[in-house]
Formats: structure tokens, sequence, C-alpha cells
């Protein structure tokens, strides 16, 4: 009985294990990135740039985070599991969500960020859809960004400030458990089984 339950254990943390030892880091790095490019998108639109600035602006930064992504990782131990495969789909969708609502939002010659609560609802789905494959605390922050949409439409001189406190809260938020978890399960007084 007591292998069973173990099995149990270990089966049971697989989906989370891969996130808090792979990504817990890598997520406070992207949220401190995504609230510094979201408040400087707010900064821009107050100056009434021209628009090709904000996915040159948006394109560096994903840059930037795919390179510490990919650097980090290297670092960590075995092949991308399942749930890493369902990360990069989920924001790679979320991402060309993103650029197509813009697109879309230009060709309709439409107010250039009147799209800007739309990025927050496509954001509380990629959370929502986390939330399904990797365990209930991506909800809180899947409502959080719901909350942020609805924010964004009041107070639209401020969207993009209110959007990256959002993004950054929940992704340094739920990186910084993943990480305490890494780092608790390492640990050599931790009494639990590990997966490496």
């Amino acid at each position: 009985m007591e292998a069973l339950a173990l099995l149990r254990r270990v089966v049971s943390q697989t989906r989370d294990d891969t996130v808090m030892q792979n990504w817990g880091l890598i997520w406070i790095i992207q949220g401190v990135i995504n609230f510094a490019g979201f408040v400087a998108t707010n900064v821009l639109y107050w100056r009434k740039v021209p628009f090709w600035v904000f996915p040159a602006l948006w394109f560096c930064l994903v840059a930037v985070e795919l390179a510490i992504t990919f650097l980090l990782k290297t670092r960590t131990a075995g092949a991308r599991s399942f749930v890493e495969s369902q990360i990069y789909s989920i924001w790679l969708i979320f991402f060309a969500g993103a650029n197509l609502t813009g697109l879309i939002n230009q060709l309709m010659g439409l107010e250039l960020f009147l799209m800007g609560p739309m990025l927050a609802v496509l954001a509380a789905s990629s959370m929502a859809v986390m939330a399904t494959i990797m365990g209930k605390k991506f909800f809180a922050p899947a409502v959080a960004a719901a909350v942020a949409a609805v924010l964004m439409a009041v107070f639209r001189e401020w969207q993009f400030v209110i959007l990256g406190t959002a993004w950054g809260s929940f992704q340094v938020g739920v990186g910084a458990l993943f990480h305490r978890e890494r780092l608790r399960r390492l640990s050599p007084e931790s009494d639990g089984a590990r997966l490496v």
C-alpha cells in the first residue's frame, strides 16, 4: 500500500514539478520584463508615437524573454515535458492572437489601442487554459486579467499600466511560488519524492 501511495503522490505532482523546477525563475524575470514593457507601451501611447514602434518594442522584448528562457532552460536536466510544450503553445497562440487583433484593429481604421482590453481578455483565456492543464493556481491570474480588461476599458489612458501591473503581479507571484517549491524540493532536508 505504501508503494501505491508513493506512486500516486509522484504521478499527481508530475505536472507541477516540471513547471516548478524549470519555470519559476523564468516567470519571475519575464514578469518584470513584461511589466516594464507594458508601462513603456503606455508611455509611448501617451506620446503618440507611430504605430510601428509598438510591434518593434514587443518583438525586442519577446526576443529577450526567449533568449533568457533558453539560457535558463539549458541549466535544467531532462527533455521538454508535455506541460512545457503546452506552455510554449499557449503563449505562442496568445502572441499570434494579440498580433492578429492589432492588425485587424489597424485594418478597420480603429483608434490605435482600442484593442487594449482584448489583450487582457486573451491573457485571461490563456491563463484559464493553463489552469485546466497545470492546476487551479492559474485561475486567480485568469480572474485578475479579466478584471484588468474591464478596468482598461474604463480607464483607457492608463490601460497598459493596469495590464502591466496585473500581468507582472501574477507572473512574478506564480513564478515565486514555483521557484520556492523548487528550492524546497531540491533541499537536502526534503523528505518527499523529487523529480529532477
